[in-house]
């Protein structure tokens, strides 16, 4: 397991026990629906947890935290994508997703200490290329690590 401690927040892979600390930060990260009222923090929490157990079993999910003082204070998720296998290619690419700070804690480097770990993962695990979908705000941020926007993608939305 990696760690980077920095102006103490310690970066580190999530485990079992962080389910309930990650199922409060993805609802904070949601906003417009919890203003809805039509969801339970409860209910959200176990759907999240039956979630986050299942994925951290498998070999398909990365979840990454920063800690400070044993408070889960930002995450971010990385799902490994295989390939169907190519002569001479890699077999995996990397989702990026739910990148989140709490709202007091940004512009401190945590985010940065957050993306650095998922790309030092990615190289590690011999990924192809990252993915993300960046809100407007977070564009010039993913574009200091050499994200770039890409045109070939198509999608189709259900």
């Amino acid at each position: 397991m990696s760690e980077l401690k920095s102006n103490a927040i310690v970066i580190r892979q999530a485990t079992e026990g962080d389910g309930a600390a990650l199922a409060r930060l993805r609802w904070d990260f949601s906003p417009d629906e919890v203003q809805t009222g039509l969801y339970r923090f409860e209910d959200f929490r176990d759907e999240f947890e039956q979630f986050f157990v299942s994925a951290l079993k498998s070999d398909h999910w990365q979840f990454w935290v920063a800690e400070s003082q044993d408070k889960i204070v930002g995450n971010v998720y990385l799902e490994l994508v295989r390939k169907v296998p190519r002569p001479g290619r890699k077999k995996h690419w990397g989702y990026i997703t739910n990148v989140y700070v709490e709202p007091e804690l940004r512009n401190q480097g945590i985010g940065h200490a957050l993306i650095e770990a998922i790309i030092n993962s990615a190289k590690e695990n011999n990924l192809e290329f990252l993915v993300l979908w960046p809100s407007k705000e977070s564009i010039d941020f993913y574009k200091s690590f050499g994200f770039q926007s890409a045109q070939e993608a198509m999608q189709l939305y259900l």
